[in-house]
């Protein structure tokens, strides 16, 4: 079901849009906005649909530092919908310590599922762009193991999903 985006606000400027989302398809550009830039300032980005709806961004405030964006954080999303109750979820980067490269477990979580989905974040900020994995188990089978996960902000989105 495609969403109509009717507002864009930039630190509380609305500008008017009428772009339509679908949310099967990739990431959609709206704009351009003639935003003044300071260095150091922060930009907080909401958009409203024609149902009232508002989201803010992903990746929170956005700061311009003179030359790049940065973001306040960079997430790999994991959304559980498996069969089960209680889920490990193991998050590892692609890296090169001392000689050899290989996959380094950054973070772990225990989750639990009731019914529904489970939703689990992982702040990827203080290991930066890269490539990811996420592995999720049920007991001691792997349910899900995703890689490839290419974090590139700002050539790529700051928040990653992962749907096991």
């Amino acid at each position: 079901m495609a969403a109509k985006i009717v507002r864009v606000w930039i630190n509380n400027t609305i500008h008017d849009t009428s772009t339509e989302l679908d949310p099967m398809e990739g990431g959609v550009e709206i704009g351009p906005y003639d935003v003044p830039l300071t260095v150091g300032a922060t930009y907080n980005v909401r958009i409203t649909t024609e149902r009232g709806n508002v989201f803010d961004s992903s990746s929170g405030d956005l700061e311009y530092d003179g030359i790049n964006w940065v973001v306040e954080t960079k997430l790999i999303n994991v959304v559980i919908s498996s069969g089960g109750v209680v889920f490990k979820v193991y998050l590892y980067r692609w890296e090169d310590p001392g000689g050899g490269s290989q996959w380094v477990q950054k973070d772990y979580a225990q989750v639990w599922k009731i019914g529904g989905s489970a939703f689990k974040p992982f702040e990827v900020s203080q290991w930066g762009n890269g490539e990811y994995r996420v592995e999720v188990k049920r007991g001691s089978n792997v349910i899900h193991d995703e890689d490839g996960l290419m974090m590139e902000w700002p050539d790529g989105p700051s928040t990653l999903w992962v749907y096991a």
